[in-house]
């Protein structure tokens, strides 16, 4: 007489494997998950099926996600984030290009290094969380805040403490325009990062945190360009028109993005 040959037995391998790939069990998974001390604690409460309005949400947003920025977000979280980097310095760059620091007289080099040294620096820590995989847990929000906080106060205590600083009343003849002069040049490649980010993002901002994050990362951007653009030495100028850039981004995205989370 032939005898079938011998089926396999599943063993906790399979079964785990089947959940962190988040495969369905089959009949026989399931059965061995069911007698096992084991994989009995590890198992989904519920149905282990997945649920199909569950799936079709899956499949019609991986329908629509084609064309350009659906490539972007496809890209590995380091090329993303790589790709960030390269935004911010060209629209940083780009920006000062058009009216250079040392066009309006010498520039004290090692004060501008050590600014966009540390801004950069702020900068690529900001987008690990910025642009964090999905499947990454959130950060805590204790870290965002200070994440936020550091990337807000850096540029105020270097708006407090440039080199050679001069007093400037606050009735000066043109001290306003000349503030916002400054707000707009440094806003412009701000929201530009921010748009950029939000393109390279997977979820595209509706977690508050990274669109709060992405704002933060705008205002570094936006007083890198003005440090390479701006020569004023006076603090109210620089708290007026440079620091107050990532405050401004903050506060709206942070607004924008909480209105369009309640929806």
């Amino acid at each position: 007489m032939n005898r079938m040959p011998p089926v396999p037995e599943l063993d906790c391998v399979d079964v785990q494997e089947a959940l962190f790939a988040g495969r369905a069990l089959s009949a026989a998974e399931a059965e061995h998950a069911a007698s096992c001390p084991v994989c009995s604690q590890t198992l989904p409460k519920g149905d282990l099926a997945p649920s199909a309005p569950l799936l079709a949400a899956v499949e019609s947003a991986v329908r629509h996600e084609t064309g350009f920025v659906a490539g972007l977000r496809a890209l590995p979280t380091s090329t993303r984030m790589l790709s960030g980097i390269v935004a911010a310095a060209l629209f940083a760059v780009g920006m000062a290009s058009t009216r250079p620091r040392w066009a309006f007289g010498p520039v004290p080099v090692r004060h501008v290094a050590l600014v966009l040294g540390v801004l950069a620096v702020l900068l690529a820590a900001l987008l690990r969380l910025t642009l964090r995989p999905l499947q990454l847990a959130a950060p805590n929000a204790r870290l965002v805040r200070a994440s936020v906080a550091t990337a807000l106060l850096v540029p105020v205590f270097f708006a407090l403490t440039p080199p050679g600083a001069e007093a400037l009343p606050l009735g000066t003849p043109g001290m306003v325009g000349a503030a916002l002069g400054c707000f707009v040049f440094g806003a412009i490649p701000g929201v530009l990062l921010v748009v950029a980010l939000r393109a390279l993002d997977r979820n595209a901002h509706r977690a508050v945190d990274v669109a709060v994050l992405a704002a933060a990362c705008g205002g570094l951007a936006g007083n890198a360009a003005l440090e390479m653009h701006c020569p004023s030495v006076a603090p109210l100028h620089l708290l007026l028109g440079h620091a107050s850039v990532g405050v401004a981004l903050v506060v709206v995205y942070f607004a924008l993005a909480s209105r369009t989370t309640r929806r």
